[in-house]
């Protein structure tokens, strides 16, 4: 064999031959004679395959049992020949067909078995059988119902002997985990077991180990069906994680409602994987399941249903991935967009199986994900990571908050101090003891004036120091910390710039009663708004109730006072859209008024119009408060003109 160029081809799994068949009424079996040996070999592999023997060295012409390549080589040649059949699939020798009638089924099996014809193949006919309403096939029973476990299979698991070592544990284990997708609850009691099988650990027999032992051959006894993945029917991938395992069901919802069972997966958490937070735990069992069972829901629309709410907003198919989710659910969240999926949240008691399986997890060997962002921050952070570890701890606020992210946040807190982490309980997560918020470090109280002061090491004014503290750390408060620290610096403030401000230009002295006057609008006050004109000669005011705030109505109102009182020189209004509309641009122009406006975001360049605006804006309320004759809202406004008007200025 080690003379042998190895051939690269994947054996199916077994899942993928059981979704071939879904939708099959009766089931044929067809078994290759002297499987290996139809396969001619060249003249070249043929002398390095030749036996030596006390009779001397024999050619061999076909290809033999015991070669490294044959499987490979064979599943690749019978893959290749019933390529693009229909119900058809194969494993290795064992070839199965079925159809969704007998009609199909008659049809697909003749289009077999012309092409193994074709092929050169023969089949042994004592070992086939056809249309039969179940048959087993790789340790299952299938049926048009869906999968079940061969019994003679079970009866070789019940009647295993105890082990009596590691090799025998792990034999037994593995036994078990074969029909693992039919039970839901067998890794608690395989639990003791998988202790044996840890690195260095003593092989002892428990009572425990007797009890998980015995109980698991009861539970491989059990009657247990899974039904057949379905492409018309509705998917349901139900998650969940607890602090030992990860666990996952995906089900078929069938026309009348019901939720069958498709598979059931599981597996034990590592010891890196165990110090994650709830929302990293839960957010893992879904990134899992959803690789995991990638070949059934990848192109489908399916329903993922979670106890966990925070991943309505993380993993919501209709949200983008919040900024700050921790580094590993970014990246998963990233992942899960290729799938077409709408996320459910449920009650967790409602998530009964699934959690059972987080629980109860079949031991695996999965890729850890721990490249994190407290490595990176390590190498910029002035504090020692394990000084930050150790200051948590001792931390009163920060300690309930690192329990939180561990076990699990409240439904709501009373404790002010403890509301800004309870918002951002779903973007929270430990790394190395440490507790993060997306790639920042959660600094304890202790250590704050440190790192402020070290920010401010250069005297960089607030904004920069914001910026820099972003990209490392936080904590409540921090950028109103910051601003605090650069006011009471001594030595900012003795060479800050302190520029001249600029001199106040008052508005030229008018030269007669109709020279210039200000506009403006006042409210919503009671519902009501308000056109205001004075003039600034006088300090003559004009108000005016308003149902309308457009041009048009404006337009009207200045119509009627110039009526009475004769056309100004100019008028004075801020930037509003009524006062830079085309049409009150042109009834300025038509009655020769010279327009001017404040400056943007200045409104004290038109201060006669805000003085008069926030003088009768105080009495009018006060009027309004005290008004015990029920006067109506325009008897207020005469009553406040008429005292005005009349009062010297």
């Amino acid at each position: 064999n080690r003379y042998l160029e190895d051939v690269k081809h994947p054996l199916p799994k077994v899942e993928e031959l059981f979704v071939a068949l879904q939708g099959g009424k009766t089931f044929s079996k067809i078994d290759f004679k002297n499987a290996y040996n139809q396969l001619l070999l060249d003249e070249e592999t043929s002398k390095v395959l030749a036996w030596s023997t006390h009779k001397g060295i024999y050619i061999v012409n076909r290809l033999p049992y015991g070669t490294k390549p044959a499987c490979a080589i064979f599943q690749k040649i019978v893959e290749e020949t019933l390529l693009g059949l229909k119900g058809t699939m194969n494993f290795l020798d064992d070839v199965i067909v079925t159809g969704r009638s007998d009609e199909e089924h008659t049809k697909n099996l003749k289009n077999v078995l012309v092409r193994l014809e074709h092929a050169g193949f023969k089949v042994n006919l004592n070992k086939c059988s056809f249309f039969q309403k179940e048959i087993c096939y790789l340790g299952h029973i299938i049926n048009e119902e869906g999968l079940k476990k061969d019994p003679a299979k079970v009866e070789a698991i019940v009647k295993a002997s105890r082990p009596l070592d590691i090799h025998g544990v792990r034999a037994f284990v593995g036994m078990i985990n074969y029909y693992g997708r039919f039970i839901n609850n067998v890794s608690s009691l395989l639990e003791p077991m998988y202790r044996l099988l840890k690195k260095g650990q003593t092989f002892k027999w428990t009572d425990k180990c007797e009890v998980a032992f015995n109980k698991a051959k009861q539970m491989v006894a059990s009657e247990n069906v899974l039904i057949h993945y379905d492409p018309l029917l509705e998917l349901r991938l139900n998650c969940d994680a607890s602090n030992i395992g990860i666990g996952a069901v995906l089900s078929s919802i069938l026309p009348d409602g019901t939720e069958r069972p498709i598979t059931f997966i599981s597996k034990i958490l590592s010891d890196a994987e165990r110090n994650y937070s709830v929302v990293v735990k839960e957010a893992l069992a879904i990134y899992w399941a959803v690789k995991k069972l990638s070949q059934y829901l990848l192109g489908r629309h399916f329903k993922l249903v979670t106890d966990h709410k925070p991943f309505l907003a993380i993993f919501g198919e209709k949200t983008g991935i919040p900024i700050m989710t921790a580094g590993k659910l970014q990246r998963w969240a990233l992942f899960l967009t290729g799938f077409d999926y709408e996320i459910i949240h449920i009650k967790g008691s409602t998530n009964s199986v699934a959690d059972v399986l987080s629980r109860l997890p079949l031991a695996s060997k999965g890729e850890e994900d721990n490249e994190e962002y407290l490595k990176f921050i390590e190498r910029s952070c002035p504090i020692d990571a394990c000084c930050i570890r150790v200051e948590i701890k001792k931390d009163s606020i920060l300690s309930k908050v690192l329990n939180f992210v561990t076990e699990g946040f409240p439904t709501e807190v009373v404790d002010k101090d403890m509301i800004p982490y309870f918002r951002k309980q779903s973007e929270l997560y430990m790394e190395d003891g440490i507790l993060m918020w997306g790639y920042r470090v959660v600094i304890p109280s202790t250590l704050r004036e440190e790192l402020l002061k070290e920010l401010h090491s250069t005297h960089m004014g607030s904004a920069k120091m914001k910026s820099l503290a972003r990209s490392y750390f936080w904590w409540p408060n921090i950028d109103q910390d910051i601003e605090h620290y650069v006011r009471k610096c001594v030595m900012c403030l003795e060479v800050r710039s302190n520029p001249p401000l600029a001199k106040l230009v008052k508005w030229p002295e008018s030269c007669g009663v109709f020279d210039r006057v200000h506009i403006d609008f006042l409210g919503p006050v009671n519902g009501k708004m308000f056109f205001i004109l004075t003039y600034s000669f006088s300090k003559w005011p004009e108000i005016c109730e308003m149902n309308r705030t457009d041009s048009k109505s404006m337009i009207d109102k200045l119509r009627e006072i110039f009526a009475r009182f004769g056309l100004p020189n100019k008028i004075v209004s801020d930037n509003g859209p009524q006062f830079t509309s085309i049409e009150y641009k042109n009834f300025c122009s038509h009655n020769g008024i010279k327009m001017v406006t404040s400056l943007p975001f200045h409104p004290s360049t038109n201060g006669a119009a805000e003085n008069a605006v926030k003088t009768f804006k105080s009495c009018l309320l006060k009027l309004i408060k005290s008004n015990k004759s029920n006067m109506s809202i325009s008897a207020i406004i005469s009553r406040y003109l008429f005292t005005y008007r009349n009062t010297p200025h």
